[in-house]
């Protein structure tokens, strides 16, 4: 597995890119990059982030 602080740091740089300007070939290949880095991550638990499983109900 790759070491967690370098997945970390491709993901920090690739958002700083994500938000300057740039031509769509560029900013597609910089999601594509960015995704493959978050695949890398563990999945966080739901409870640990603030998110719910079921949907809200009325």
């Amino acid at each position: 597995m790759t070491d967690r602080f370098v997945v970390d740091q491709n993901i920090e740089k690739f958002r700083k890119l994500l938000a300057s300007d740039m031509d769509d070939c560029r900013r597609s290949t910089l999601t594509k990059l960015l995704a493959e880095e978050e695949c890398k991550l563990p999945a966080e638990p739901h409870s640990e982030v603030g998110v719910s499983r079921l949907p809200l109900r009325r």
